[in-house]
């Protein structure tokens, strides 16, 4: 995913420039905000997952996180800051320069930018009531209907009691052993949404696919889309993937469903108060439906 993040920084830098305000880290939450100062003094905001495994597995070893206190970027070139940072082995690192990318794009997820450029935009106040229903991509007439299967790569948990009645089949496809989502009930109640470890089993006769942005971090999001070559319709979701889109649309994503972070000092208070979940219960945090036209 490298490549990727160059590629796609250097075209960013080429249309705004700007330098590194501040670097949030939080490992409650394992993740990075970024912000960066445009050169007109406008604020961007971005996000990414820090760790390769969700689901509360995973931490950022305490040595690593503390050596952030020896991080000396603050007022550097963003572009700068990124492709130095992309090239190191260490995944936070590589986080930083993920969320920085996405704070450098921030005037770029506009309704009004990516129209002129050739993408389709549904601009919507309220990420999580519209994460909840996967921007209400279901539907008679929409992109997936009742007779499609659907596996969600990454556990959505709060995307299941949603799509369950709507489409034929949910799976979900997680990194962490599924045994730890076995559900005991007295009255032997089973939930609907299987969990698979097997890409191929989980991927391979899906109709659509939702893969989450931590892919891009975790550097699997090549494989996973060679796994659901098959699938009419795929989808990235969440902050990890919510950079200027032109060359994940290229990778044969057909949808991002981006995640736009308020920039201003207050909310940035109450992120770092939160250690990180802030902005996911926020209504004025957007989601951008993006799409080709």
């Amino acid at each position: 995913m490298k490549d990727l993040i160059l590629k796609t920084a250097k075209e960013v830098n080429n249309i705004v420039s700007g330098s590194v305000d501040d670097i949030v880290a939080f490992n409650y939450l394992p993740c990075v905000i970024s912000y960066v100062k445009y050169d007109d003094g406008n604020i961007g905001c971005g996000g990414c997952a820090a760790v390769y495994k969700g689901m509360g597995e995973e931490k950022i070893p305490l040595d690593l996180f503390n050596a952030l206190n020896n991080l000396d970027i603050a007022g550097k070139d963003a572009y700068e800051v990124i492709t130095e940072l992309i090239k190191k082995e260490e995944m936070l690192f590589n986080s930083i320069a993920i969320s920085t990318l996405s704070a450098l794009s921030y005037k770029l997820l506009s309704k009004d930018f990516l129209e002129k450029e050739e993408y389709r935009v549904d601009e919507r106040a309220n990420f999580a009531l519209n994460m909840s229903c996967f921007g209400d991509l279901v539907g008679n007439g929409k992109m997936i209907d009742k007779d499609d299967v659907v596996a969600v790569v990454g556990f959505a948990y709060w995307a299941f009691p949603y799509l369950k009645y709507r489409v034929k089949e949910v799976r979900c496809l997680e990194l962490l052993d599924k045994e730890y989502f076995n559900v005991f009930s007295l009255k032997g109640d089973k939930p609907k949404v299987n969990v698979y470890n097997d890409p191929k089993e989980c991927l391979e006769d899906a109709d659509a696919v939702f893969i989450t942005g931590m892919t891009v971090p975790n550097g699997t999001l090549k494989d996973i889309l060679n796994y659901c070559k098959n699938a009419r319709f795929k989808v990235l979701y969440g902050p990890s993937c919510s950079f200027y889109p032109k060359y994940l649309f290229e990778l044969g994503v057909d949808c991002i469903l981006a995640m736009k972070i308020p920039s201003d000092y207050e909310t940035k208070l109450n992120t770092i108060e939160t250690r990180g979940y802030y902005p996911f219960h926020r209504p004025n945090t957007k989601m951008l439906i993006i799409m080709k036209k």
